[in-house]
């Protein structure tokens, strides 16, 4: 009887266990294997592979940990996989590089590529890791199976912090489009903070809807699930959503300072505080709460790293305690934090955020340091010239930072000529979509330099594809009366997005001019009005139509409001209150009127001061009194009466 008859009956049992993902008794099944045959390479294989789903990395045997013992390709991959998990990156990166050729399979040569686009995300290299997610993502199906490495993509692309890539959202609608029903809720959250990052709120906060329902919809199927954190992220995001749509009233800032206090009362874990913490101080009045509103953000950044937020995260919170400082006028502390952040981190990881170059110009621009000014702006176009890559949001701030200081100065010329340098000197300024909005929207302010930037528009118009600065060009036309060119434009905004209203309205008002039959036909393609019953997007409207808070049609309004509240308001009759023991009905004599004259101005004193020639007036009592020797021009005896002796003086008196 042979050594594989002795244990043939407990190679069904190891089937069994393989088959219910049993890896405790695969381990136990495989030693006894090994027992009795230790050069038995599949016994090998199955607790090589068990120990690893087990993350036992301190179990694995010495012949799999020296990388000789790899037979077949999942092994091959298992031995990626165990450098990967036991953070041995560099070996991890190396084996993966000369291993794909060794391997066959193409779903574990994906695997070993997602090891790789792994390691490059956790050793923060965004750009490359985003590369490799694309190109899988390119060459497999868009179904449920790999919608986690979606997710990790678009991490992946929010965490870089630069322009999304086209490629992300075409494959993010691919998702969508045809597994709708089947993504997970991950999906749908880091989908919303992706659209957020690219300024398109409305679909963000369509996909945080999803990532609700998904969430209610568990909950309510397993009441042991919790889903009180879910859904406070929820919050959180929305409330970041919509604060960077519109701004919050007094009222509602303060109703939502209110719940974050009370969030806070609450047991919730680090990470949450430390996100509820930073829009409390986001949220509350900076000026009377500040000193507790610093303490918070020094308490957050002081935390942040242990709870496994990113360096890019804590950047964030850093900058919003420059905003504090700035917003009291603290701008020694400013400078001082401004110097701490720029040692700490790279000149690209600070210039990528544009809050914190647009609190650098201020900064400079309240301190009066404008040569300095002028070195930080060139400084900033040579790394955005390089590197359009960069954050587009933080160029957008550079160029309207510069444009608010040439206007501050009246230099309208200055501001356009940097427009020009800027335009012509970069390469890829020339795709760069929110240069091209402002630089139309900057001529469209002052006409007179229409004929200036002639050129530059139409590159412009050549180059863009973005219908939205196609939309500010075709404008820009009709402003100048040149209806024929405006109308090509939107014609081939129609062309690129036959959804497009902006352009039905526009055709249809365009072609009134000249073919009316034309401008019915794109009446007729206009879809009736829906109703907006959502609070989000009426507050939306709200923001964008009705006039600025500073108008005078809301000073009138507020001050008519205050005039028929303070009609309203009934004035209370409140019950005098009396000395005590005082009779109203009998209240003796009065107090003396004159109580609080001095004694020689009361008038009980003044015969008595008058016969003693102690009486004196108030200051500029003698005015009007005044005789000739008042006004005497130098020394003279012209007025003096001429004295008499002492002894004709005792005579008159004895007579």
């Amino acid at each position: 009887m042979n050594q594989k008859d002795k244990v043939a009956p407990s190679y069904r049992e190891l089937a069994e266990a393989i088959n219910n993902d049993q890896d405790e008794l695969i381990v136990k099944l495989a030693d006894q294997f090994l027992h009795v045959n230790a050069d038995d390479n599949e016994a090998k294989h199955c607790k090589v592979v068990a120990l690893l789903k087990l993350s036992k990395f301190d179990q694995l045997p010495d012949y799999f940990k020296s990388g000789k013992f790899m037979p077949n390709d999942m092994l091959r991959y298992a031995y990626g996989y165990y450098l990967y998990k036991t953070q041995k990156y560099e070996e991890c990166l190396a084996y993966i590089k000369s291993g794909l050729g060794k391997i066959d399979d193409n779903s574990l040569k994906q695997a070993l590529l997602l090891l790789d686009a792994q390691i490059k995300y956790r050793t923060n290299k965004y750009a490359e890791s985003v590369d490799i997610y694309i190109k899988i993502l390119s060459n497999t199906e868009l179904n449920e199976d790999n919608v986690e490495i979606m997710v990790n993509l678009v991490n992946s692309v929010i965490l870089w912090g630069k322009k999304v890539p086209d490629a992300v959202l075409k494959l993010a609608d691919g998702f969508i489009n045809q597994n709708q029903n089947d993504l997970i809720r991950e999906f749908y959250f880091n989908l919303s903070l992706l659209y957020a990052h690219c300024s398109d709120y409305q679909s963000s906060r369509k996909m945080l809807n999803f990532f609700k329902k998904i969430v209610e919809a568990e909950a309510a199927e397993d009441a042991t699930l919790e889903s009180d954190n879910d859904l406070l992220i929820y919050q959180l995001q929305l409330d970041y959503i919509n604060s960077l749509q519109y701004e919050y009233t007094e009222e509602e800032s303060e109703e939502r300072v209110k719940i974050y206090q009370s969030r806070l009362e609450q047991r919730i874990e680090e990470q949450y505080k430390i996100l509820i913490k930073n829009n409390l101080v986001c949220y509350r009045d900076k000026q009377k709460d500040f000193t507790d509103s610093l303490r918070k953000l020094d308490e957050i950044i002081q935390k942040a790293p242990s709870v496994k937020y990113t360096k890019a995260q804590i950047l964030n919170f850093q900058v919003n305690k420059l905003i504090l400082y700035i917003t009291r006028n603290k701008y020694h502390e400013s400078i001082k934090l401004i110097d701490e952040i720029e040692s700490k981190y790279t000149q690209d990881e600070y210039f990528s955020n544009e809050k914190f170059i647009a609190s650098k110009f201020f900064l400079l621009f309240r301190t009066k340091k404008y040569k300095e000014i002028e070195i930080l702006y060139s400084q900033l176009l040579s790394i955005f010239g390089d590197n359009y890559d960069l954050n587009s949001k933080a160029l957008l701030t550079t160029i309207l930072m510069n444009a608010e200081i040439n206007r501050i100065f009246n230099q309208q010329k200055s501001l356009m000529g940097n427009l020009r340098v800027l335009y012509t000197k970069y390469s890829r300024m020339k795709q760069c979509d929110p240069l091209h909005a402002f630089i139309v929207t900057t001529v469209s302010n002052n006409l007179n330099l229409a004929s200036d930037f002639q050129d530059i528009i139409e590159d412009i118009l050549s180059n863009s594809k973005n219908p939205q600065v196609l939309s500010l060009v075709a404008e820009l036309f009709i402003r100048t009366k040149n209806y024929e060119k405006a109308i090509k434009i939107y014609q081939k905004i129609y062309d690129l997005d036959a959804n497009n209203m902006k352009a039905l309205e526009r055709l249809a008002y365009l072609y009134s001019f000249f073919d009316l039959k034309k401008a019915e036909s794109f009446l007729k393609k206009i879809p009736p009005i829906d109703m907006i019953i959502e609070p989000e997007e009426i507050k939306k409207l709200e923001s964008d139509y009705l006039p600025a808070r500073s108008s005078k049609f809301v000073e009138e309004h507020k001050k008519s409001e205050l005039q028929d509240r303070s009609k309203k308001i009934k004035k209370r009759k409140r019950r005098p209150r009396y000395p005590k023991n005082f009779d109203p009905a009998n209240p003796g004599p009065m107090p003396d009127p004159e109580r609080w004259l001095p004694k020689f101005e009361k008038t009980k004193n003044k015969k008595l001061l008058k016969k003693k020639g102690l009486l004196r007036g108030p200051q500029g009592g003698a005015a009007g009194k005044e005789t000739t020797s008042n006004f005497k021009s130098g020394p003279s005896t012209a007025n003096q009466e001429v004295s008499t002796s002492k002894s004709q003086a005792k005579k008159k008196k004895k007579k």
